[in-house]
Order: C-alpha cells, then structure tokens, then sequence
C-alpha cells in the first residue's frame, strides 16, 4: 500500500492498470480498457471528473469480477470521498475484494485459465 508513497505515485498507477485488467479478464469484459482507465487516473486528474469516474467504474469492474459489486454508499465513500487517500482506503478496499475472490477460487478449484 505504501509503495505508491515510496515511488511517487509510479507503482499506484502500475497497481491501477493491473487491477483494471485483471478484473476485466475474471469479469470477462471485452469493453474494458485498461490503458483509458490509466490514462484518466493519471492525466484526467487535470480535468477532475474522468478521475473520480474511472475510480467509480473500477470499483464497479472489481465488484462484477468478484460476483460483490460495491453497494452505492460504498463506492461513494471509497471512490469520491475517500479519493485523496487513494493509495492508501481505496487500494486495500478493491485489493482486499480481489484477493478475497482468488482465495474462494483456489479453495473450490474454479481458478480459470486464461
């Protein structure tokens, strides 16, 4: 979690982009991008709105890839108001629910093999 302090921010975004896709790939997503999703975590901060809404959308991918979509008070909380403390609430929040998700995955023997 605090990697993204010690690098600058470098590896949060490395961890966005990974998160994007693997939530695409488990949620089976064709429409996912997430290389437009880096790119309005990074430089869309500049125009305020495509950063909260792709924050919104991720946590919304991570929720259908793990079969928990995040209710709306949580996204909410996590993705809007808790926004500045990214690197820290929003991380251990969608990271948490991903590592839940391949936990029951390696437990009931469904892991998929891309």
């Amino acid at each position: 979690m605090f990697l993204g302090f010690f690098t600058a921010g470098i590896y949060y975004l490395y961890w966005f982009y990974s998160v994007n896709s693997e939530a695409a790939v488990a949620s089976r997503d064709e429409n996912a991008k997430p290389g437009l999703s880096l790119l309005a975590a990074s430089l869309g901060a500049f125009l305020i709105v495509p950063l909260f809404w792709t924050h919104w959308t991720t946590a919304k991918r991570v929720g259908a890839a793990t079969g928990r979509p995040a209710g709306l008070i949580a996204n909410i909380v996590f993705s809007i108001l808790l926004l500045p403390f990214a690197g820290v609430v929003y991380t251990w929040w969608l990271q948490g629910k991903m590592n839940r998700y391949a936990r029951q995955q390696m437990m009931t023997g469904s892991a998929a093999v891309a």
